[in-house]
């Protein structure tokens, strides 16, 4: 679970960095082509609907990371018991029954 957890984390992560990243290459484009054009009023418009659905898209990636990282906390704090002192442990602590 723990793993689970941490690997969606890292996932988001990564999604949204990849995102940020082509959010900026797309952006820098639509900026050339209005310095170029500038009275075309459709790069304008272009240029605020990309950042008003990328500020949505922060949005929705930092709840996703701050779900994630909430239910790893939890699932720590229930067993951070077997990661301290294995040797208290009531069962015998597995890698594979260490985070059930």
């Amino acid at each position: 679970k723990l793993t689970e957890e941490f690997g969606a984390a890292r996932e988001v992560a990564s999604d949204r960095y990849d995102f940020y990243e082509t959010y900026l290459d797309v952006r820098g484009g639509v900026e050339r082509n209005l310095r170029m054009y500038p009275d075309v009023q459709a790069y304008r418009e272009l240029l605020v609907a990309r950042d008003a659905s990328a500020w949505e898209e922060v949005a929705r990636s930092w709840q996703l990371l701050a779900s994630s990282l909430a239910t790893l906390a939890i699932v720590v704090a229930q067993n951070i018991k077997y990661v301290v002192a294995p040797d208290v442990a009531v069962h015998h602590v597995t890698e594979s029954s260490l985070f059930m």
